[in-house]
């Protein structure tokens, strides 16, 4: 559906009337490359990175592979000084640890597809948090927003939530 709105003033102020939940936002392809460009220039892009390889580990089928993948991705991120470190609790940290230790053989133990669900919650709630607010509220973003709701006004309704307005 094409906007019906020449008065950008108009446009401006609708968009004022949306939230964009994280978990929106980041579905979407677009915005989620917006972000991760955010994530570079703050100089926080590990988390966006290790959701990314969470997301590929709970998609591979054999059992062999997932295991090399999942030490792959603990060393790249979960182990202390690792290139991308994330920020985990030392429980979770060494939970991580110690079962991809136990996998001296890949086929020792059954890792889950879910294997790196708990620390993948930390790190979504950490970028909910620290790096996410100042993004939606960004230019880029907001100038994102603007020139494709002016192409197709269902955006704001497909990643935003119409903000409820209380008399």
């Amino acid at each position: 559906m094409k906007l019906g709105l020449q008065n950008n003033e108009m446009l401006t102020e609708l968009i004022k009337e949306y939230s964009f939940p994280f978990e929106s936002v980041f579905d979407d392809e677009q915005c989620r490359n917006l972000l991760h460009t955010h994530l570079l220039e703050c100089h926080n892009e590990s988390p966006y990175l290790f959701i990314k390889e969470t997301d590929n580990f709970s998609n591979i089928l054999s059992q062999r592979n997932r295991i090399k993948r999942a030490r792959t991705i603990v060393d790249s991120f979960v182990r202390i000084g690792a290139n991308h470190e994330i920020n985990l609790s030392h429980n979770v940290r060494t939970k991580l640890i110690d079962t991809i230790e136990m996998c001296m053989d890949d086929e020792a133990i059954d890792l889950r597809k879910d294997f790196f669900n708990e620390a993948r919650t930390t790190i979504i709630l950490e970028l909910k948090q620290d790096n996410y607010p100042s993004f939606v509220v960004s230019q880029v973003f907001v100038n994102h927003l603007y020139e494709r709701a002016k192409k197709d006004f269902t955006l704001l309704d497909q990643i935003g939530v119409k903000n409820t307005i209380t008399p």
